[in-house]
C-alpha cells in the first residue's frame, strides 16, 4: 500500500511539473507579444504624429526646409507608421489566438463539448 501511494504521488508531481512548463512558456510568449503590441502601436502613433507635425512645419517654413532633412525625416516617419501599426495589430491577433487556444485546451481537458470553438 505504501509503495502504490508513493508511486501515485511521484506520478502526480512529475505530471504537475510537465504541465507547468508549457503554461510558463505561453506566459513568456504573451509577455513578449504584449511588449511588441505596445511598442508597435505606440511607436506607430508617435511616428505618425511627429511625421505629420514635421510635415506641417516644413510647409509653413517654406521650400528650403522641405528640401532639408526635416522634410525627409517627416516623410520617413509617416512611412514607418504603417509597418509599426501592422506589427502591433499582428501581435494583438497572436495574443487573442493564444487565449483562444488556452480556452479550447481547458475545455478539452475537462471534457466539456462546446461547438462554438471548433
Amino acid at each position: 500500500m505504501t509503495n502504490n501511494l508513493s508511486i501515485t504521488k511521484e506520478f502526480q508531481l512529475s505530471n504537475r511539473f510537465a504541465v507547468a512548463k508549457p503554461v510558463e512558456h505561453k506566459r513568456s510568449q504573451t509577455v513578449w507579444l504584449n511588449f511588441g503590441a505596445g511598442l508597435g502601436l505606440a511607436g506607430g502613433l508617435l511616428a505618425g504624429f511627429v511625421g505629420f507635425f514635421l510635415t506641417g512645419m516644413s510647409w509653413l517654413l517654406g521650400n528650403e526646409v522641405a528640401a532639408s532633412g526635416i522634410g525627409q525625416a517627416a516623410t520617413w516617419l509617416i512611412i514607418a507608421m504603417l509597418p509599426l501599426m501592422a506589427f502591433g495589430a499582428h501581435c494583438l491577433d497572436k495574443i487573442e489566438w493564444i487565449k483562444k487556444a488556452e480556452k479550447i485546451e481547458f475545455y478539452r481537458r475537462h471534457g466539456s463539448v462546446n461547438r462554438d470553438w471548433q
